[in-house]
């Protein structure tokens, strides 16, 4: 995994779960996609008027080499539900720049049907 790692907290405290999270969630994205050269992790919580109640938002960033960034973002209620969302974008983002147009489509496809089969077994 690279070392290039970079954690922003912004209007919380630095929480060592999230940063665990993203770690773990880094060294599985670092295998499938080894070209990405560093990761910035930004954690926000913004003042809960802005979304009617509290809400965290999450923005990832993958450097890659000879290539513009990856990113992936999201926002919701608890900590570990944004980060989870926005490592989900962030890793359609890596898919789809590897298998192209095509590639994309059947990842969308597959994401969604997951989705789906994690909701009706809740």
């Amino acid at each position: 995994m690279p070392d290039t790692v970079k954690f922003i907290f912004s209007g919380m405290v630095p929480s060592r779960l999230a940063e665990n999270v993203a770690r773990r969630r880094i060294r599985a994205l670092h295998n499938l996609h080894p070209g990405v050269t560093g990761w910035e992790v930004e954690v926000g919580a913004p003042p809960p008027q802005a979304y009617g109640g509290l809400a965290y938002a999450v923005r990832l960033e993958a450097q890659t080499a000879g290539g513009p960034a990856a990113e992936g973002t999201a926002t919701a209620e608890d900590l570990l539900g944004a980060l989870r969302l926005a490592f989900d974008s962030l890793e359609t983002a890596l898919a789809a720049r590897q298998h192209g147009p095509r590639g994309r489509a059947a990842l969308w496809l597959q994401a969604l049907r997951h989705r789906i089969a994690r909701r009706a077994i809740s």
